[in-house]
């Protein structure tokens, strides 16, 4: 991939006062339609008969920004500048409503094209163009303004590639017969070349009755697929923290891989997806609500009724579910629908009586729904909420370690003073060159001096091996006070991010030593967490026998009565349990361990949502019945809003046929996808 400068993108009528190399610059992605295209122009030069093209996609697709593309192309290569001369008409060519208007309008255009490079011959041709808008009425003006055109293409000693937007309006304005006129022309004068853009494949193009069926190029615009919307993202928030391909995916899937509209996330996002994710969007609502509501409001009455219900139901419907919703009747909602996908509002799947109907743009269910729903906790919201734990980077999602940790941290007694720290920390720094048999009661003076305050610090920036050279200078292994324990703990998970499981696994065997005999309710506390963080090492090491010993030995602590916070500790503990017993093979053990899990579920809680989730993932992968598992997640209806992709993916797993919003779906298929994609033996989180 080409190094990406910072651009300036726009998001409409791109190359209108811009220079080719602000539109090249501009072009980040559909370099292989671009390929295409020229290859098909280079195909022409020279033909006697030209193959004409037709880009066919959905607004917003970069239909315009390829054609302003492929002129900058044109006039700034020298392969293609001597012999073929773009001439770009406007985005709506609501000046055309017949064959001379047509020519009339060419005319025109070509006249402006060429006051680069013939202002002469520039000024001939307006003057032309002048003279015949004044004799508007005479019988012979096509043939006329289109001798015209022919015979500025032969002074200049180049073919005029017609560059047309919407070219479905300009086909429902030309009359049958002069339909075919014009195929004759196209067909038989090698000088002009046709490049059109349409919003949809028109009746014309595949009616066999038709002036132009089998007679276009047919070339799609799909939508982006996930590397290129990390591309394009990159490429307009070039001095900004970056997202992974992982991290873009949500905002594939909310745009539809529209590049409009992901040019208009980017410009807007105050952070990289998926970090807040709502706020980017009620702030793109915010900024554009305008845009929105003159979209919406361009619609007739009736129309807009429609299009208002397809948005509400957020979904492929049915025309009787369009017309309940509505509150109108069928026929005229079948009628309205029919309007509203001629006019690209709307877009239609299936035929017959299994058509449904849903928005071309999905952002626009999106905003409609956050503003009806404004501030009550909508679908749409939990959407995203899931969406923002299942696309997050895997190192960045909380695991069973922060919690742990979380845990651990509140065992430690409060930090002294200001005035102590500063006079703490100031003498810690000399930790390192302070050799462990030359301290005088060591291990009480150095955690006094903030010694765990200066290890934390250290693992904070992943200096991991100062943290373990520290830890085993200035920490007795034999320490049984808090900040003792809470190093020595520390020295085993820099252990393990150093990837040496075996020395972490023998660091948490030098706590539990210690502890063997623990009086007190903390002491017994930190017994378990180090056997906890021993069983997860283990699970890594892929000592799975080794990791269920472990587990059953601290099993019993959790049942203490006065166990502090119980809560986080039965949580975490159940979720590496589920995975060891899965690991084990034991699947029902596995999955009676889940049930508990998601008793205790908080779905107001991101870390939950993930174990939650990656827990029915592994077990779904290991082979559970995905029927089991919707059992239980579909048991408690509290939850069931936020998990709803994870309960249509496994519907879909089941064989179940299910209809729900899109974005939701694609999420569920990325679910099923990650199902298949784990090895039966995975139990890591």
């Amino acid at each position: 991939m080409n190094q990406i400068t910072a651009i300036r993108t726009r998001n409409y009528n791109p190359g209108t006062f811009q220079s080719d190399d602000e539109v090249i610059a501009q072009f980040v992605v559909r370099n292989p339609h671009l390929q295409i295209v020229l290859s098909i122009l280079d195909q022409n030069i020279g033909a006697k008969s030209c193959q004409h093209t037709l880009i066919v996609a959905p607004r917003g697709q970069g239909k315009t920004m390829l054609l302003a593309r492929t002129a900058a192309e044109l006039r700034s290569s020298k392969q293609y500048s001597e012999v073929l001369l773009p001439i770009q008409f406007m985005d709506d060519n609501h000046e055309i409503s017949s064959m001379a208007d047509f020519w009339l309008e060419t005319l025109f255009h070509v006249s402006r094209e060429c006051r680069r490079i013939h202002p002469q011959l520039a000024r001939e041709l307006f003057d032309r163009y002048s003279d015949y808008v004044k004799q508007w009425h005479h019988i012979s003006l096509e043939e006329r303004a289109r001798g015209a055109v022919l015979n500025a293409a032969e002074r200049l000693g180049r073919r005029l590639v017609l560059m047309i937007e919407n070219l479905q309006q300009l086909h429902e304005l030309i009359e049958k017969d002069t339909g075919w006129e014009l195929r004759q022309i196209l067909q038989t004068e090698p000088r002009i070349i046709l490049l059109g853009t349409a919003t949809r494949q028109f009746k014309g193009i595949y009616d066999v009755n038709l002036p132009f069926f089998d007679f276009f190029r047919i070339l799609n615009l799909n939508p982006l697929n996930t590397e290129e919307c990390h591309q394009l993202w990159t490429a307009i928030r070039k001095n900004q923290e970056h997202p992974s391909e992982r991290e873009m995916r949500p905002l594939e899937i909310l745009t539809m891989g529209n590049p409009r509209l992901l040019v208009l996330m980017a410009n807007f996002a105050q952070c990289k997806p998926p970090d807040h994710l709502m706020e980017e969007l009620v702030l793109l609502m915010d900024e554009h609500t305008d845009y929105f509501r003159a979209k919406i409001e361009s619609l007739p009455q009736r129309e807009r009724r429609v299009f208002l219900a397809i948005l509400d139901l957020w979904q492929f419907s049915m025309p009787r579910e369009i017309s309940i919703r509505a509150r109108m009747e069928i026929r005229m909602v079948s009628a309205m629908l029919g309007r509203l996908v001629k006019r690209g509002f709307v877009i239609v799947r299936g035929s017959g009586k299994k058509r449904l109907y849903g928005s071309a743009d999905r952002l626009f269910s999106i905003l409609y729904k956050i503003r009806r729903n404004q501030n009550e906790f909508s679908s749409v919201e939990n959407l995203i909420r899931f969406m923002t734990v299942f696309y997050t980077e895997k190192e960045r999602r909380e695991s069973i370690y922060s919690l742990i940790h979380e845990v651990s941290q509140t065992l430690i007694p409060q930090r002294h003073s200001n005035r102590d720290h500063a006079v703490n920390t100031k003498m810690a720094a000399a930790l390192p060159h302070i050799k462990h048999d030359s301290q005088q009661n060591s291990t009480a003076a150095l955690i006094e001096k903030k010694c765990v305050l200066k290890i934390e610090k250290r693992f904070d920036r992943k200096d991991f091996d100062q943290v373990i050279q520290i830890v085993d200078q200035a920490i007795s292994s034999e320490s049984r006070e808090p900040r003792g324990l809470s190093a020595l703990y520390t020295k085993g998970q820099a252990q393990r991010e150093m990837g040496t499981l075996k020395s972490a696994v023998l660091t948490c065997d030098e706590i539990i030593k210690q502890l063997e005999v623990a009086e007190t309710p903390d002491l017994q506390l930190w017994r378990t967490l180090t056997l906890i963080l021993k069983a997860k090492l283990q699970t890594e090491e892929d000592n799975i026998q080794g990791a269920l010993s472990t587990y059953q030995k601290f099993l019993p602590y959790l049942s203490h009565p006065n166990l502090p916070l119980k809560g986080k500790l039965r949580w975490a503990t159940q979720y590496l349990g589920m995975q060891i017993l899965l690991g084990h093979g034991d699947l029902q053990a596995a999955l009676e361990t889940f049930r508990s899990l998601y008793i205790d579920f908080d779905s107001n809680n991101q870390a939950h949502i993930y174990t939650i989730l990656h827990s029915a993932i592994n077990l779904a992968a290991a082979g559970v019945s995905p029927l089991d598992l919707l059992e239980i997640i579909s048991g408690v209806n509290a939850h069931e809003a936020v998990m709803y992709p994870l309960i249509l993916a496994l519907k879909r797993e089941s064989g179940e046929f299910v209809r729900a919003p899109e974005e939701a779906l694609e999420v569920a298929a990325d679910i099923c996808n990650e199902i298949r994609r784990i090895p039966v033996t995975t139990t890591r989180n």
